[in-house]
């Protein structure tokens, strides 16, 4: 007999908003409906207008529910959140969904996997970016205290009663378990596919940057950086989701540039094809957990240059660019094909530890360990 799973997430594709939260949770979905062995659902909250999305939808067997973006609504139309009755919720990290979701479900398992759990000084260095200044002191208290008032109300009563906790990512388990005060904290990774066949690269280096085109993500940096370095070849793989009118004049910069190219949105075949001829993927955001792209690439044999280090992996099988010197490390990566060597160990981490399909199987065996 299957059991009937529910994810929550804040972001689910073709739903408005695209980011990584809705992407995984979209592989993790899709790959446990493909076993079979579950019914799957997903609550998530609907970003734009799009009229041709139905309230509920069936995509790739997986049954999609949208839910009102405004707190208010969210309130007023809570019955969505008790219209599937799974043998499990499992909280892609932790919203406000999954606090009325919590609420109106208490009697049934609730299982999270922290995808980026922000402490405060991370929420702090994003808004100063958006800003582009410093923010005061008087500020800095206001931002506080809105921090952790909507932890206290919405985050911290759903975290305190779920069965078991998980994090993607290794190196911020002290800092969950330390503020939500939790005993036990478990790594639970992401599922990766690994490309079918020989990957063969570009004749030429070529760097890939792929996410949102936003201000938080900083891809501006990425021009600044092929006007550096004329022999490579830069694809920007992305499209804004918040910061429009920043986004648009990335875009037009890139035009501008001889040796970048502005793809926008890529998946599937396209993806796969980028993926496949890149050498190495920048990410030059001031925040990050652990992107999903840093995983993909990895399993393409891509090396890494980031600003940001989760578990260590940038500086393992790339560069770590935590001086801001994207240049320095991209001309290293570059000498004496050192981007290759550490590819191929990234892919082996990946085969290891993120595999799809064993990925899949682990996440179906927390769910039954729940239910039996």
């Amino acid at each position: 007999m299957s059991i009937r799973v529910c994810f929550v997430v804040n972001e689910y594709p073709g739903w408005g908003m695209r980011g990584g939260f809705g992407y995984v949770t979209k592989e993790i979905a899709e790959g446990i409906a493909s076993t079979r062995k579950a019914e799957v659902f997903v609550i998530t909250t609907r970003h734009q207008i799009e009229k041709e999305v139905k309230i509920i939808e069936e995509r790739n067997n997986v049954i999609v529910i949208h839910v009102p973006k405004s707190k208010i609504l969210k309130f007023i139309q809570r019955e969505f959140f008790k219209i599937v009755e799974p043998d499990v919720f499992h909280h892609q990290d932790v919203n406000t969904d999954s606090f009325f979701i919590w609420k109106l479900n208490k009697h049934t398992p609730h299982i999270i996997t922290f995808q980026d759990p922000a402490p405060f000084e991370e929420i702090l260095r994003v808004k100063e970016s958006e800003e582009k200044k410093k923010i005061s002191e008087v500020e800095k208290v206001l931002l506080k205290i809105k921090y952790e008032l909507y932890r206290k109300i919405f985050i911290f009563p759903v975290v305190k009663n779920a069965e078991k906790v998980f994090s993607q990512v290794k190196d911020i388990i002290p800092f969950v378990k330390s503020y939500y005060k939790l005993k036990e904290v478990n790594f639970l990774p992401n599922p990766v596919k690994i490309p079918k066949g020989r990957i063969k690269k570009a004749d030429e280096p070529t760097v890939l940057f792929l996410g949102r085109l936003d201000v938080e993500k900083r891809p501006h940096l990425v021009i600044k950086i092929a006007r550096r370095f004329p022999e490579v070849k830069f694809v920007l793989a992305g499209l804004p989701s918040r910061n429009y009118r920043y986004g648009r004049k990335v875009i037009e910069l890139a035009r501008k540039q001889k040796n970048v190219t502005a793809v926008g949105w890529i998946e599937g075949k396209e993806k796969d094809w980028y993926l496949r001829k890149s050498w190495i993927l920048i990410n030059t955001s001031v925040k990050e957990r652990l992107p999903y792209s840093f995983l993909e690439a990895m399993a393409y044999g891509v090396a890494l240059l980031a600003y940001v280090n989760p578990d260590r992996l940038v500086e393992k099988f790339g560069y770590w660019a935590k001086f801001e010197d994207f240049g320095r490390g991209l001309q290293m990566l570059l000498s004496e094909d050192s981007w290759r060597v550490k590819g191929k160990k990234a892919k082996r981490v990946i085969l290891r530890e993120y595999e799809y399909d064993k990925v899949i199987n682990k996440h179906i065996k927390i769910y039954n360990s729940l239910v039996a």
